[in-house]
């Protein structure tokens, strides 16, 4: 089973983390013009390092180049449920399309 944990951390991103690499984290930005960041604590624990982007494609070419193909599919897998969590929020607080609509 694949388990994400999401933390929005009141800021146009949200970070995620997956259950079988701990040592890998993900901030996908929320808003246009906001920095994608990619890291991997076993090498890089302060973050001082990450991979950092603002656009998704040249983003995801820097995460497979510097760690490789694996961690780029999980970075794109990671990016698909941010984007599902995220709309999932915006059901459940009716925001944004979902505002007029009843649960």
């Amino acid at each position: 089973m694949n388990l994400f944990a999401i933390v929005s951390p009141s800021s146009p991103m949200v970070a995620a983390r997956y259950t079988r690499f701990r040592e890998l984290r993900l901030v996908v930005p929320i808003i246009e013009n906001e920095t994608w960041s990619f890291s991997n604590f076993t090498d890089n624990p302060l973050e001082e390092h990450a991979v950092l982007g603002t656009e998704y494609r040249s983003f995801m070419v820097a995460v497979e180049n510097r760690y490789g193909k694996a961690a780029a599919e999980w970075v794109e897998e990671g990016a698909f449920i941010v984007r599902w969590w995220l709309d999932d929020q915006k059901k459940r607080w009716r925001y944004g399309p979902y505002h007029e609509q009843s649960l």
